[in-house]
């Protein structure tokens, strides 16, 4: 499989932003791993003595336990949607190369601020998934994007409503799309005034892109919504001139 190679189609500084708080932010669990003691408590079957805090052992006659922190890394979702019927007159195949060249530069840029990312598609065949908590395991993603093929004929706000339902403690979703229905429209507002943070990033062909006041964009944005739009010219524009510095001077077909 050919890798896809990361489209920095915008800076996104509030994402980042919002990731390096997230991580600053982020819960912990009990466990053994650390150093800082989260609590003790009676001992319980299973206990390992190690653990034991024999100072206050000693002074209340009853093993005591220690537990430590241990953090929880916060996980972002990416929901793939590469709906190739609302692209045209983009061919199938390029289409499919600027879907998930802006997907891989996503994926990575959550990955490297620290969160593991989700990854989730629906294709024809059904649902599939990856997952990655590293950055060492980003080829996993970059496999996944290069394997994936065009959304089935599944119902967009049905797959989001049932995947934050399935990850109910995600906190951070983002939806890569090129087409965007009122149903749609509803569950992720829905979804932001709940709490969640929703990023909505829109793939657009030759059409104009819209405008931040279009109605049915103004929902979403009074809910909280991020939305960036990535525009296919200046990706078609940047790849026929990667391939015109090619020694063989080989081009794109428009």
């Amino acid at each position: 499989a050919v890798l896809p190679a990361a489209y920095a189609f915008a800076r996104l500084p509030e994402l980042t932003a919002l990731l390096r708080e997230q991580q600053q932010q982020r819960s912990w669990k009990p466990g053994s791993d650390l150093d800082t003691i989260a609590d003790i408590r009676q001992q319980q079957p299973g206990d390992a003595l190690k653990r034991a805090h024999w100072k206050l052992t000693a002074r209340m006659d009853e093993l005591m336990i220690r537990e430590f922190e241990n953090p929880l890394q916060q996980e972002t979702m990416i929901l793939c949607d590469m709906a190739h019927q609302a692209a045209s007159p983009i061919s199938q195949q390029l289409y499919s190369d600027f879907f998930c060249d802006s997907a891989a530069y996503l994926s990575s840029l959550i990955l490297h601020e620290g969160s593991a990312v989700r990854m989730i598609a629906w294709t024809g065949e059904g649902r599939i998934e990856t997952a990655a908590t590293h950055s060492g395991q980003e080829s996993d993603l970059l496999l996944f994007l290069a394997r994936l093929s065009a959304s089935g004929h599944w119902q967009p706000e049905r797959l989001i409503e049932e995947e934050l339902a399935r990850y109910p403690n995600t906190r951070i979703f983002c939806y890569i799309t090129s087409r965007l229905q009122e149903a749609t429209i509803r569950q992720l507002t829905l979804n932001a005034l709940d709490g969640r943070d929703i990023w909505l990033f829109l793939l657009r062909g030759n059409e104009p892109i819209p405008d931040d006041q279009d109605m049915s964009l103004l929902p979403l944005l009074q809910a909280g919504v991020n939305i960036h739009t990535i525009d296919f010219d200046p990706y078609r524009a940047g790849r026929t001139g990667q391939e015109a510095s090619r020694p063989d001077g080989k081009g794109v077909a428009g």
